[in-house]
């Protein structure tokens, strides 16, 4: 598995800091966090990027949000190993690609 390490985030989005510097970490879970949470337009340089999460909450069928992850993580230069949606929770493993 590639681990990649960027700047943080903290809970609320904002910059990471500790003792007046940015912290790094690995970070695939963010930038998965990230991309779940983004609408298509967020990012104005990649208006295509984001899953919009929030946009499937009512929705009965998980055909279309299992297209749209699949979509969103191939343009990421992510592999998804598994996705599953049960119980009303997705269950996702995936990593960087190589």
């Amino acid at each position: 598995m590639i681990k990649r390490y960027d700047i943080r985030i903290d809970d609320t989005y904002d910059l990471a800091i500790d003792q007046g510097d940015f912290v790094t970490g690995e970070s695939l879970n963010q930038e998965i966090g990230c991309l779940f949470a983004a609408n298509e337009g967020d990012y104005r340089q990649h208006t295509k990027t984001g899953i919009g999460i929030s946009n499937y909450i009512l929705d009965e069928g998980t055909g279309e949000l299992n297209r749209n992850i699949r979509l969103q993580f191939k343009r990421d230069n992510k592999t998804i190993k598994s996705l599953t949606f049960k119980n009303g929770k997705i269950q996702l493993d995936a990593e960087h690609k190589q």
